[in-house]
This record gives C-alpha cells, structure tokens and sequence, in this order.
C-alpha cells in the first residue's frame, strides 16, 4: 500500500458466485477462491 494509492478492487461476481459454480462446477470454486483472497489481502 502507499499514501497514493486511490484505486479500489472488488469482486464482480460476489453475489454471483453460487450461480457461476452451478454454471461452470466445482472446478471454478477454487479459482474464484483464490481471487477473494488475493484482493482481501
């Protein structure tokens, strides 16, 4: 982080991602996993 740091990242899919792993199956769930924990940190 820096004091000029403005931008802001976010999931789109926070709402979605029950939907998008019936889509697409339990293969997806970990990827998407991986991204919420990144920007979490």
């Amino acid at each position: 982080m820096t004091a000029r740091t403005t931008a802001h990242l976010a999931t789109a899919l926070d709402d979605y991602s029950k939907e998008l792993v019936g889509a697409r199956g339990e293969e997806c769930a970990p990827y998407y996993q991986s991204v919420v924990t990144a920007i979490d940190r």
